[in-house]
């Protein structure tokens, strides 16, 4: 299905669910099945149904979705619709979107009933789900999908599937270190990140993959945080200390040696200067 402009639709039925990690999965394997059927568009559209128990206000878990959507999709990313919202959730979401960066914030469509929403898509697009005449069963299409992929429908079990192992907490964060490790532009370190108020520390992973870093807090969770290096400035303060200025905020971390800091910053800041020429 495409939109009036030729873009394929992204359906979101709710919102996304689970851990920060879980939500990204959910939204860089929609996004990348999308970015396939571009053909000659170099956007996509996303259907955003609010009719469904599992929508919910942006929270600050949805702060990390942002950033990935910003900085990585943004090129790809064409019109949002939020459809069938009540009053209660246009007054609710007017004041959520005002959190929302602009680049993102300004791609947004509300609609409070599917009439106005259906004039943005094509005759044949007009699913009965959206107060149309033409057939289509979500979980016929899961189910297809999941048949054509070899995967469970639930995320948690397909992720242990694909990465062999049997415990649950650690299948989302070792996915994600599989992926990076097996595109070979990655450097990973070992490093101490410093808490909001830099008066203590907790050992973490950082891995450096093209023009993101990824910060995990250990093989336990699989909570991670994410920047671009292109987007970024960092400097060494003393006597170890790394501060990584973003867009968002300050990221510091502290290394146990002279020689781990500097083999730091040499990956970093020549992965800088790659992204600065491309």
């Amino acid at each position: 299905m495409r939109d009036l402009h030729g873009r394929p639709i992204v359906l979101s039925i709710g919102m996304v669910f689970g851990t920060t990690d879980d939500m990204t999965t959910q939204v860089e394997y929609a996004v990348n099945n999308a970015i396939e059927h571009l053909g000659d568009n170099n956007e996509f559209c996303t259907v955003i149904e609010t009719n469904h128990t599992s929508f919910r206000f942006p929270d600050s878990q949805m702060k990390e979705l942002f950033d990935l959507l910003r900085f990585k999709y943004l090129q790809n990313i064409g019109t949002i619709h939020f459809i069938n919202l009540s009053m209660r959730l246009r007054m609710g979401i007017h004041i959520a979107l005002s959190l929302v960066p602009y680049e993102l914030r300004s791609k947004i469509v509300l609609h409070k009933n599917t009439r106005s929403f259906l004039k943005y898509m094509p005759a044949h697009c007009h699913l009965k789900r959206w107060d149309g005449n033409i057939e289509f069963n979500i979980n016929e299409y899961v189910d297809m999908r999941c048949k054509l992929e070899n995967v469970q429908r639930s995320v948690e079990r397909a992720c242990i599937n694909k990465v062999n192992i049997q415990n649950p907490e650690h299948s989302i964060l070792l996915l994600a270190k599989e992926s990076l490790t097996s595109q070979g532009n990655v450097d990973k370190f070992i490093l101490r990140k410093m808490n909001y108020n830099e008066t203590t520390s907790k050992l973490k992973q950082v891995i450096l993959e093209d023009d993101f870093v990824y910060i995990y807090d250990n093989i336990n969770t699989s909570w991670r945080r994410h920047f671009c290096i292109s987007k970024s400035e960092i400097h060494i303060e003393h006597p170890h200390k790394i501060r990584v200025t973003t867009p968002i905020r300050d990221f510091v971390f502290i290394a146990d040696n002279q020689n781990d800091c500097n083999t730091f910053m040499t990956a970093f800041m020549s992965r800088k200067v790659l992204m600065a020429r491309q």
